[in-house]
């Protein structure tokens, strides 16, 4: 496979990426819009749950939520200033995936995926 082959398929794998999470988005039931993250923590009725649903996600990755949720240590936070100059280039960015899932326990779901 060529490298521009190999180019164009990141690139429609990515497309296709993203119009999953697009689809995963959290329809507001008073309005009929899809809402991201960021609208549903700015939601006058549904940030309460939002803010939960992160702060347990995050909580799990990290180190726990008060004696709620248990932590993995699978992240650790830093600021900039202690990236060593070497590693400045293998940092990456995240961003958080809601959706609703009626049949789990804990039905709003907040993921947290990292990019390349």
């Amino acid at each position: 496979m060529s490298r521009q082959q190999l180019k164009r398929m990141t690139k429609q794998v990515k497309h296709l990426e993203n119009e999953v999470h697009q689809a995963m988005a959290v329809l507001d039931a008073d309005t009929g819009k899809l809402l991201n993250y960021r609208q549903l923590l700015w939601h006058t009725k549904r940030k309460k749950y939002w803010q939960t649903s992160s702060a347990n996600k995050v909580g799990r990755l990290a180190n726990g939520v008060g004696g709620r949720i248990k932590g993995t240590n699978t992240i650790k936070f830093i600021r900039k200033s202690e990236v060593p100059k070497d590693r400045m280039k293998d940092v990456t960015y995240g961003h958080f995936i809601c959706m609703v899932r009626p049949e789990k326990a804990e039905k709003n779901q907040t993921r947290f995926m990292v990019g390349e």
